[in-house]
């Protein structure tokens, strides 16, 4: 598990329902830029899973 940064581009490919009443608020499959920071080359090629929640403290 990790914290993408705001800016990370994210293709979704794709997208689950979520409950309304759970704290989770998205919840999408995708892969990651084939290219990281300072051209370095992203070693996950496999799509990924990113679920947005929010929890009470922020």
């Amino acid at each position: 598990m990790t914290r993408l940064k705001k800016n990370t581009p994210f293709n979704v490919v794709a997208e689950t329902h979520v409950s309304k009443s759970s704290n989770v608020v998205g919840d999408r499959i995708g892969p990651l830029p084939a290219r990281l920071a300072n051209s370095r080359k992203n070693p996950l090629q496999v799509p990924v899973r990113e679920i947005r929640v929010i929890i009470e403290n922020g």
